[in-house]
């Protein structure tokens, strides 16, 4: 086999790689993104992400830090964790 030869059958291999790396890692962060206990698709009256509190202690304490008592805590319907809404 010839030295150019050699080294077109090299890129060739190496943008296959290259190619075959990038999807694996686009599959990966994909299935991470749908794992991912952070973020739920739930939105406030004016149609931004509602804050989610991973754990019903933390919402708690975050409710008792912004003392409104015009507030009350309950679950996400996405099952990720907790929100407070006026209620």
């Amino acid at each position: 086999m010839k030295r150019n030869e050699f080294r077109k059958s090299l890129q060739k291999i190496k943008k296959n790689l290259d190619t075959t790396a990038d999807k694996i890692v686009l599959n990966e962060l994909s299935e991470h993104k749908e794992e991912d206990q952070g973020f739920c698709s739930c939105k406030d009256a004016e149609g931004l992400p509602k804050m989610l509190y991973p754990t019903l202690k933390e919402a708690e304490e975050e409710l008792a830090y912004l003392k409104k008592s015009n507030l009350r805590i309950y679950p996400c319907p996405s099952e990720k964790g907790w929100h407070l809404t006026k209620g």
